[in-house]
């Protein structure tokens, strides 16, 4: 299920004196209807200067912690987003420089520029370290720039040992589902083909009606366990890895290898290696979780389930013609939660011994095993005990007619609340200026942002083809209606803090969307405004549904845009929310470190440091000690703009007592004292 809202949005910041007392945040919220695909891009605040150069994002390189495949050091050349938001098209040639701090420096030009374009600048190949966290630095040197404060890019990497993963393949299905006999063959013939990559298992459902597929009344608690961890309310539905899904239907010929490339190439920090050992009627499965580099913080576990890789019946056992099945779930062990894995570099033995009932389906079960951060849902790698196989010919399967994109088979009306979700990146300073803005063609979601999704199913993601009109770029968020088969379910996109805006200025957005054909299908966009800086959202200033919401023509088909006929944009002026203020305040002009609050805490604290203007190129390091001296925790080692800055500090992990932080940026130290008390 995809449905995607697209937005784009940078923070732009003047260096003029700008008023401080207006706080705005915008929050977009989506009521599904279970229509079609809402796309937002562009987003903006404030008033756009003549001429303005900004830094989008590297192309090529993630922020923080990424895994590689191997531990040798690599080159790669930088690829990096320059964007013309100024209202005019530059026509001077200007340098754009991309510098690795202590390192190596690749300066190239750009001839011109069209206003509200990008520009993607390959830079000179870099070494990059693994095991060693490297600054990037990348500016553009525009003479005749009016707005200094987006010319510069500060972005901290680091590149840890990783290994090539395996892809874990999940599918809910039933043998009283046509669509699902339909789709089903092309999920088959998939994993045969890639039977040493993928990881495979197929969890039953009790619907639709009768409800009698023997593969879920064998386990019916546990089969929906995963159901309910992800919420999934159709079949069939297929999702890779815990954060992929492919587009539906699957019979499509590039539907699952897009969505097996989108994770073949990115290092795992762990392996999973599964033996089967027969042991009476049972089988005893020992699993090795082989830890090779520090995990990125989460809650991971060790998830172990049996599965009967082929079932034939002599006639259907249910209404959809199938007679053969594969990769069938059986149960997991010890539960459906799973186990606990430790988060450094270490390896772990797991022994889990179950019961096989029948002696005739001893020899077609296996046992397929997976770690995943229940944080994000992402499964960090997976293994199973079958390496060879022979698959059932599928001359016995009876396939349904053919069926359409939208064609799939609804659970009964019931809330799947599998715990909420809330990601957000709040490691940015609330900004001030006269025109911010971001483009989505970096991390999701982008830095100060945040994402609710209260039910913890589909929501706002990030979209890499389709991108709106006010400016350029390849990328967008995307909120996927068409997918998203639970009605009524309600998501926000909340943006960072805006400061020193002014009643002249304006918020505006790209929008793309195509209702569904037929009615009832009546997606719902609201934007609301925040002048308190996100404490209420009480202004509402755009609020539409259905086809009033619709910038294409209806469609029973997945909506992706196709031409810049199919956006609109949306401006509101901020003269009724802001009110002028002529207070004189620039930006900070000295480092300053606050006290944490709340002191004491348990477990989490805050911890804010100020940041001046014109601090140059020394990083700030933010540290935690121990009474002894010993460093518990690094809570920020990054250049920083300047502005104020706020890091959020978890110590469940440590016992209470006294402890220190420590900020250092070139010649500033300071030191405070925190208490822990649980």
């Amino acid at each position: 299920m995809k449905h995607l809202i697209l937005f784009v949005v940078a923070i732009l910041l003047s260096t003029t004196a700008v008023a401080q007392g207006n706080r705005i945040a915008v929050s977009f919220v989506t009521v599904n209807a279970y229509g079609n695909n809402l796309y937002l891009d562009n987003f903006s605040v404030g008033s756009q200067f003549d001429t303005d150069i900004g830094v989008a994002a590297i192309r090529n390189i993630n922020k923080d912690t990424s895994y590689v495949i191997g531990n040798a050091n690599y080159r790669i050349a930088p690829t990096v987003a320059f964007v013309n938001v100024g209202r005019t098209d530059i026509t001077t040639p200007f340098d754009v420089t991309f510098t690795t701090i202590g390192g190596t420096s690749s300066t190239k030009q750009i001839a011109s520029l069209a206003k509200g374009a990008i520009a993607d600048v390959q830079f000179d190949s870099l070494l990059i370290t693994v095991s060693t966290g490297m600054n990037f630095r990348i500016y553009s040197s525009l003479a005749a720039d009016q707005n200094r404060m987006n010319d510069t890019l500060n972005q901290y990497s680091m590149f840890l040992p990783g290994v090539r993963r395996n892809i874990l393949l999940e599918e809910w299905t039933s043998s009283t589902c046509a669509p699902c006999a339909a789709n089903n063959p092309s999920v088959d013939d998939f994993i045969a083909q890639h039977f040493n990559l993928i990881v495979p298992v197929k969890y039953h459902v009790g619907w639709p009606s009768p409800g009698n597929d023997p593969m879920y009344l064998f386990n019916t608690t546990q089969s929906y366990d995963r159901r309910y961890y992800y919420g999934v309310n159709s079949v069939p539905h297929v999702i890779f890895d815990g954060v992929v899904d492919p587009s539906y239907p699957y019979s499509t010929p590039t539907s699952l290898p897009n969505a097996r490339d989108a994770r073949i190439n990115i290092g795992a920090p762990l392996t999973v290696t599964v033996t089967d050992t027969r042991v009476g009627d049972s089988i005893r499965a020992n699993v090795v979780v082989n830890v090779v580099s520090q995990l990125r913080a989460g809650t991971y576990k060790l998830r172990v389930q049996g599965i009967e890789r082929h079932i034939a019946y002599t006639t259907p056992p249910g209404t959809n013609g199938e007679s053969h099945f594969h990769d069938v779930f059986r149960g997991a062990f010890p539960n459906s939660t799973g186990s606990a894995i430790p988060l450094t570099a270490d390896s772990t033995s797991f022994t889990f011994t179950y019961k096989i009932n029948s002696p005739a389906i001893m020899d077609s079960m296996y046992t397929i095993a997976f770690v995943q951060n229940d944080v994000t849902r992402e499964v960090m790698n997976c293994g199973k005990s079958l390496h060879a196989f022979s698959l059932q010919p599928a001359a016995g399967v009876v396939v349904a007619p053919e069926v359409g994109p939208k064609d799939v088979c609804i659970a009964p009306t019931e809330q799947l609340v599998s715990g909420p979700v809330t990601a957000s990146n709040s490691d940015a300073p609330q900004l001030t200026g006269a025109f911010d803005y971001e483009l989505f063609e970096g991390t999701f979601p982008p830095s100060g942002w945040k994402l609710v999704n209260p039910n913890a199913d589909i929501t706002f993601s990030a979209f890499g083809t389709a991108n709106g009109v006010s400016f350029g770029g390849t990328s967008s968020v995307k909120m996927d209606f068409y997918n998203y088969s639970t009605t009524g379910r309600i998501d926000s996109l909340k943006t960072r803090v805006f400061t020193g805006l002014l009643p002249t200025d304006s918020v505006k957005f790209d929008w793309s969307y195509a209702p569904y054909t037929g009615s009832g299908y009546n997606d719902r966009l609201i934007v609301k405004v925040s002048t308190n800086g996100g404490a209420t959202f009480d202004s509402t200033i755009f609020d539409r549904s259905g086809a009033a919401l619709g910038t294409a023509p209806a469609s029973a088909n997945e909506f992706t845009p196709s031409s810049p006929s199919q956006w609109r944009t949306f401006a509101y002026p901020l003269r009724n929310l802001v009110t002028a203020v002529n207070d004189n305040v620039s930006h900070p002009t000295s480092f300053s470190l606050s006290q944490n609050y709340p002191n004491p805490f348990n477990p989490t604290t805050t911890i804010k440091f100020t940041i001046p203007v014109g601090t140059g190129v020394a990083p700030s390091v933010l540290k935690v000690f121990d009474v002894l001296g010993s460093e518990v925790a690094t809570l920020v080692n990054e250049w920083k703009e300047a502005g104020t800055h706020q890091v959020h500090f978890d110590a469940s992990r440590l016992a209470s007592g006294m402890y220190f932080y420590r900020i250092t940026a070139g010649s500033f130290v300071a030191t405070k004292k925190m208490m822990v008390v649980k």
